[in-house]
């Protein structure tokens, strides 16, 4: 039978243990608190300083996103001439919606709206330096061109020169950035000795700051 010194001993190693036990789980309870105070502070701070500007950035950097931005509508509008009934069809030059830059057929013209450039080359040169403008009046480069159709008279004695006028217009881009393209041929387009109408589809280029 053991003592009463060896029973003290016994006792009180026993005693220690919850008490040990608890001051371990006080402490782990305290730091649990701590970091769950801290994550809120936090969502505080962010919560506090968002902005609308920071919210589109989130928005347009994730890759699940399909849409952005609103609809601006039509860009402001160079060919004053289409806008009468006794013209063409009243067509906006481009329109912008979301992220997202849809031309109109984009011609040769020689007079906007009324007549194209009668010389072939001249003409297809004619047609990408609008389609040049165009896009550089809706905020991008041909770089930024994601889809293309384009339409063609008489395509088999058109197609090369419309090609070199092509690759002129593409100067300084990589391949990675071609778009799709769909050639289609067609028996005539809107005006006289037109040769080819070029309608396209661009997308804005990633914001990288908060001021977009």
């Amino acid at each position: 039978m053991a003592d009463e010194s060896e029973l003290e001993m016994v006792l009180g190693s026993e005693q220690a243990q919850p008490v040990h036990s608890a001051g371990f789980t006080r402490r782990t309870l305290v730091g649990i608190v701590g970091s769950i105070l801290g994550v809120l502070a936090v969502c505080t701070v962010i919560a506090s300083t968002d902005t609308p500007s920071l919210r589109a950035n989130v928005l347009r950097s994730a890759p699940q996103q399909k849409w952005v931005g609103k609809s601006e509508g039509a860009i402001e509008n160079k060919f004053q001439a289409c806008d009468s009934a006794g013209g063409t069809p009243q067509i906006a030059e481009a329109y912008i919606s979301g992220d997202f830059i849809f031309t109109s057929g984009v011609v040769g013209f020689e007079e906007i709206c009324k007549s194209v450039v009668k010389d072939q080359d001249a003409q297809f040169k004619k047609l990408f330096e609008m389609l040049g403008k165009s896009l550089a009046n809706a905020g991008v480069k041909p770089g930024d061109i994601v889809s293309a159709t384009s339409y063609h008279v008489n395509m088999g004695k058109t197609i090369a020169s419309f090609i070199k006028q092509r690759a002129a217009f593409f100067t300084g881009i990589t391949k990675s950035q071609y778009p799709a393209w769909t050639a289609v041929g067609v028996s005539e387009l809107y005006y006289e000795g037109q040769l080819a109408e070029v309608t396209v589809m661009a997308r804005k280029p990633p914001c990288m700051t908060f001021e977009c």
